[in-house]
């Protein structure tokens, strides 16, 4: 025990209470105890609380608790902390570690019931107490994933799971990029995407005989063409867990071209896979349901449009010969056919072309995509009826594919570059963009915090352009970049779209649509300040040890 001196009793001989920092004293007839100095619920100082029968009450909200253990008599709210106290040659010390209530495992327990009510302050509280106790954002992420998956059982059972859970693991991964105390923010961005109701189900029983690696191949993609997710995930928790290869070949089932009209597959198997194996294997047997809920999910008969690129594919895969030794990069003039293309199957076969024939690296083709995407994205301006969703998603699904190209084979990759030439040609209504030719900030503009604040699209851009050229330097911090983007209530897919931009920006030459394009965005998503507000709260309740150690010192 670290005992830590708070008072002398000759100072307390007339008084019945006395703050220090995150502890108070309180006095019960001739007995002192002590507690925490705020309020469990919403932080009020329990120096101004009453003492009646050994129960002490909050003067704001009422909660009543007990003095001697710290336990809330009235249910719905959190215990309150109290600490190991002694007298020691005329001085009072407490143990501020002392109470149990201070353990991490507590703090994610308390963490857990508040993802049930779904308050964001409350939630926000407890973000910061798991933080005050040293648990990491990942730490934190796992035990919200969990309650995440548990939550997906009883509301949809479907792909939706692996956007709320990635959600949490990017909002986890932004809070690492912030202090200490700046990363509740980020983390209850992700948080909240989960926080509601949970259910349960039946076990789900593996198959008696798994057969073969081919044969467990060949069975999963018999039941992603007539979809059953159900049975995608009976064969997966037989899968042997020192398969490596597994993901390669789900990426390259989820590669085929019946899912050209649907790049959310592979978008979302992707995601499934990085969120897995950010969490770590306590999460293993999940993501076999998440894997089999993104691959199993019905699907709609394709277009004429769509049939006809479909069947490209499937003439011409059959001929798509070996990764040639040696290939160009490829260029966006090499691509600008895309956009004047007659017809899909004109502009497949010239990227088909590109591909087989000069040749170009499939991933390089994809980067430029990417780059058309960010020129795209960052010629859009606010207020322009809702045209954002067509390059956030081409910019996700490049994104995909350059995630995924370590694990997948030369040919799937060229089904990559393909899917993304597709969703270039079906939305070539929108302005292609040009390069990036914007003067730097001026030194004098505003900052990007004033600029978002006053709504001034061009001084934000140009102040976001100039921070993340400072964040693009060895050691250099993206926070400042983020913050302000954070400060807003985020939608579902908000997170995941910056953290595609951050990837992806990072491979190209001309990165500074991406940024310009996220903030236009991004000012024209602004939604509330809840959860800005929430985790403001939540940083006011972390516990003032510091504040208690300067007062001891004073002893």
């Amino acid at each position: 025990m670290t005992w830590t001196p708070l008072a002398r009793l000759t100072d307390l001989a007339d008084a019945t209470r006395l703050t220090a920092g995150a502890v108070t004293l309180i006095r019960n007839h001739d007995t002192w105890h002590a507690i925490a100095s705020r309020c469990p619920h919403m932080g009020y100082p329990m120096e101004k609380s009453t003492l009646r029968d050994g129960v002490v009450t909050c003067a704001w909200h009422q909660w009543e608790f007990d003095l001697a253990t710290g336990g809330c008599y009235r249910g719905a709210c959190a215990d309150l902390p109290v600490y190991p106290l002694r007298i020691v040659d005329g001085q009072v010390q407490v143990d501020l570690a002392g109470s149990e209530l201070h353990l991490p495992v507590a703090a994610l327990g308390r963490l857990r019931d508040r993802l049930l009510e779904g308050d964001p302050y409350q939630i926000a509280r407890s973000l910061a107490e798991c933080l005050e106790h040293g648990l990491s954002p990942q730490d934190i992420a796992r035990a919200v994933a969990e309650h995440g998956f548990a939550h997906a059982i009883a509301a949809h059972r479907s792909a939706q799971a692996t956007a709320e859970l990635s959600d949490v693991v990017e909002g986890a991964r932004c809070a690492e990029l912030f202090g200490a105390r700046d990363r509740i923010l980020p983390l209850l961005h992700g948080t909240l995407m989960v926080g509601a109701g949970v259910g349960s189900r039946p076990a789900v029983m593996p198959l008696p005989h798994a057969g073969t690696a081919s044969e467990r191949t060949q069975l999963l993609d018999r039941y992603i063409e007539d979809p059953s997710a159900l049975a995608i995930e009976r064969l997966l928790c037989d899968w042997p867990a020192s398969d490596e290869a597994l993901p390669g070949r789900l990426l390259e089932l989820a590669a085929h071209p019946r899912f050209l009209p649907a790049p959310g597959v592979f978008i979302d198997l992707i995601d499934a896979l990085d969120v897995a194996a950010w969490l770590g294997t306590t999460f293993h047997s999940q993501r076999a349901a998440l894997i089999a809920w993104i691959l199993g999910q019905r699907r709609g008969d394709p277009s004429v449009e769509e049939r006809a690129a479909i069947g490209f594919l499937e003439r011409h895969l059959p001929t798509l010969p070996d990764a040639s030794p040696a290939m160009t990069t490829c260029t966006l003039a090499l691509l600008a056919p895309v956009s004047t293309a007659a017809s899909a199957e004109e502009a497949l076969a010239h990227v088909w072309g590109l591909l087989t024939r000069v040749p170009v690296a499939p991933l390089s083709v994809i980067d430029c995509f990417a780059q058309l995407e960010a020129r795209r994205l960052a010629k859009l301006r606010p207020n322009n009826g809702g045209l954002w969703g067509t390059p956030v998603l081409g910019i996700r699904q490049c994104d995909a594919w350059a995630r995924a190209a370590p694990q997948v084979s030369h040919r799937t990759l060229v089904l990559g570059a393909l899917h993304c030439a597709w969703h270039a040609f079906t939305s070539r209504w929108l302005a292609q963009g040009e390069p990036w030719d914007e003067a730097p900030a001026v030194a004098t503009g505003p900052s990007l915090s004033e600029a978002f604040s006053a709504n001034e699209v061009d001084a934000a851009r140009s102040a976001a352009v100039t921070l993340a050229q400072d964040a693009r330097q060895p050691g250099g911090s993206w926070a400042p970049v983020l913050k302000p983007l954070l400060e807003e209530d985020l939608e579902g897919g908000r997170l995941r779209f910056l953290a595609a931009v951050l990837r992806s920006q990072a491979r190209q030459e001309e990165w500074q649509p991406w940024i310009a394009g996220a903030v236009s965005h991004a000012l024209d998503q602004r939604g509330s300040h809840d959860r800005s507000a929430a985790a403001r709260f939540g940083r006011s309740m972390l516990a003032r040890k510091a504040g208690a150690a300067g007062a001891a010192s004073e002893v």
